[in-house]
């Protein structure tokens, strides 16, 4: 793991205060357990679930408080969690071995696939949303063969089986644990992935377990991101929102909606990419979206690209490697948007519409929560300062209205349009 990655519980309560002020709105935790490693896969290799990182501190009341502390700042805690493989030195996978090796039926041994000859079928072929995956590996220490789809570097992980009723109900007590420190939200790590799993599995055994905790978020991490159906993981999977992979880059992977428009000044497909998970939207689900990341991506580009996010409805995370090159400027840029991005308007299950401005080429603008905290987001996809002009009248938006710049904290006389003079790739967000 890299030192500058090394952060103790201890280091993060002292800077929660500077954190919430910033604007941000949540903490996120990867991994929260005991992990083999940082690399690869973010350290969600899991040596023991019971135990608390061992970059975060010596025991789990330090987890405890470090919720309570970020509760008393109105932050929430979300925490990134693999339940999908176990690692290779973890105590339960020798476990299982063992009494694979020994022919003893162990609940730990039926958590795993195996096979004597690596050339059996799998019992699920997969589909769009559960994808099989993976090939049959050779253990020594078992002297059988286990399914595995995570693989790399040497580190060839044991995939779990979701149609193990013993594997459930261990998942079950995983989640309970974590849930029980009171921490607002879980992602899934790459669920459409688990190994025979269903709608019906991960809904009864995972979503619902999470659910039964009041106001706790869930998502799949990974989910709508292989051109399956987006609304199934909420109307089949219960989950609360999905990510948006088709903004971040597109239907098959390729470039990023915000760079298209970036390099080209032009927004043709802009809306089309944004317009992916309106159903979700719709459906009362919030979409998460990653920064686009790469050796074209400057400063102003990346601040532009967190703009588009917040401003569309879209949950995202920043990790310290996208504010790489900043200087004190642009810092106070972003936190001025994250301190935006706090008002009520700008939620991110809040609908958007987009609306007309001057210049619908290289310009785009859209109007989110219109029945009760409008917020006017626009933006400006050329590489020079341009003076926008939204009408209220075509836009079908109230006329007499008073405007208040949301980053810059002052008002603006926009009686009949508003008009906003923006930099280059600049943004601005306006309240009415």
């Amino acid at each position: 793991m890299p030192e500058e990655d090394q952060v103790s519980i201890e280091q993060i309560i002292r800077e929660l205060d500077d954190v919430a002020a910033c604007g941000y709105q949540a903490v996120q935790i990867t991994a929260p357990y005991k992990s083999a490693g940082f690399y690869p896969w973010w350290g969600l290799r899991p040596l023991d679930y019971f135990a608390v990182n061992q970059y975060l501190g010596d025991s789990v009341e330090d987890f405890r408080r470090l919720v309570v502390q970020c509760h008393q700042r109105d932050l929430y805690v979300m925490v990134f969690l693999n339940l999908g493989y176990a690692d290779i030195d973890s105590e339960l996978w020798k476990k299982a071995c063992r009494d694979r090796r020994s022919q003893k039926d162990s609940p730990e041994s039926r958590y795993f696939l195996w096979s004597e000859t690596g050339m059996e079928r799998l019992l699920q072929e997969g589909n769009a949303h559960f994808k099989q995956g993976g090939s049959w590996q050779w253990s020594k220490e078992a002297q059988s063969y286990y399914w595995c789809f995570w693989k790399q570097d040497g580190i060839v992980e044991p995939q779990y089986n979701w149609a193990d009723d013993g594997f459930r109900n261990y998942a079950g007590k995983i989640l309970h644990f974590w849930l029980d420190f009171g921490i607002d939200g879980i992602i899934l790590d790459a669920v459409n992935w688990y190994l025979n799993c269903d709608w019906q599995t991960i809904r009864k055994y995972a979503v619902d377990v999470i659910h039964s905790y009041p106001d706790t978020f869930c998502l799949p991490e990974g989910g709508s991101g292989f051109g399956d159906d987006p609304l199934l993981w909420l109307k089949e999977g219960g989950f609360d929102g999905v990510e948006d992979q088709p903004f971040e880059s597109d239907l098959h992977w390729n470039g990023s909606a915000v760079m298209e428009a970036i390099l080209s000044e032009n927004i043709a497909n802009l809306e089309q990419r944004l317009s992916a998970l309106d159903e979700v939207r719709q459906y009362g689900g919030i979409a998460w979206s990653y920064m686009g990341w790469g050796p074209d991506w400057t400063v102003k580009r990346r601040l532009l690209a967190i703009a588009v996010l917040i401003g569309t409805g879209h949950m995202t995370e920043i990790i310290q490697s996208y504010l790489s090159e900043f200087e004190q400027k642009d810092y106070e840029a972003l936190y001025r948007m994250l301190r935006a991005g706090r008002y009520k308007g700008m939620a991110p299950a809040q609908k958007r519409r987009r609306i007309k401005t001057c210049d619908d080429i290289s310009c785009y603008a859209c109007v989110c929560s219109e029945d009760h905290w409008p917020v006017i987001c626009v933006y400006n996809f050329q590489n020079e300062s341009r003076e926008i002009a939204i009408s209220f009248e075509n836009n079908q938006m109230k006329q007499g209205v008073q405007a208040f710049d949301l980053l810059n904290q002052q008002f603006l006389s926009a009686e009949r349009e508003l008009n906003v003079i923006l930099p280059a790739l600049g943004y601005g967000f306006y309240t009415l």
